[in-house]
């Protein structure tokens, strides 16, 4: 009964043409009036828990909850996402960004990437996360860029979170050359 409830959830939000999500964050952290009423970078984090709902798909899918067809329609949806995210202005500057908005776009890459099993993209992620942890981390574990915030504790254990879900998946995996 919870997993017909959650593919019925899943096909309402992204299979059925009349109600689903279009792939994109294009009006996430939208202010009216600035950039052309779009959103920002920044509003990629609004997708930040990516990796739990493509976990929760394979669970229906595996739970025999998602017909092929739909199993089918849900990674086009995710590609949709995942080519938004690596394309778009708004997925670069969320990918440029040094501070916890970089590390959640790589969360959000790097899911995408085991969901839709592409090893050479998640290569890629991880070898750009090995950049971004000597950027974001000082020697003795203070993260710079989080503390020069305004509420510096919760950006620290937000980014410690995005962190933490990557090395998830990094240890599922085959180290990286």
């Amino acid at each position: 009964a919870f997993a017909m409830h959650g593919a019925a959830l899943l096909r309402r939000w992204f299979l059925a043409a009349a109600t689903r999500m279009n792939p994109h964050l294009r009006y996430a952290q939208v202010r009216l009036g600035w950039n052309g009423n779009l959103g920002t970078g920044s509003g990629i984090v609004e997708m930040r828990d990516l990796p739990l709902l493509l976990d929760g798909a394979r669970l229906l899918a595996e739970a025999g909850a998602l017909s092929r067809r739909e199993q089918a329609g849900f990674r086009a949806w995710v590609a949709a996402y995942g080519a938004w995210l690596r394309d778009d202005p708004q997925g670069v500057t969320a990918r440029l960004t040094p501070n916890n908005i970089g590390t959640f776009y790589d969360l959000q890459a790097a899911a995408i990437a085991v969901y839709l099993n592409d090893p050479g993209a998640l290569n890629d992620i991880f070898r750009r996360c090995r950049e971004r942890i000597q950027l974001q981390f000082d020697p003795d574990g203070s993260q710079p860029l989080e503390l020069e915030r305004r509420d510096a504790l919760h950006y620290c254990c937000f980014n410690l979170q995005a962190w933490s879900a990557l090395a998830d998946h990094a240890a599922r995996l085959a180290p990286v050359a």
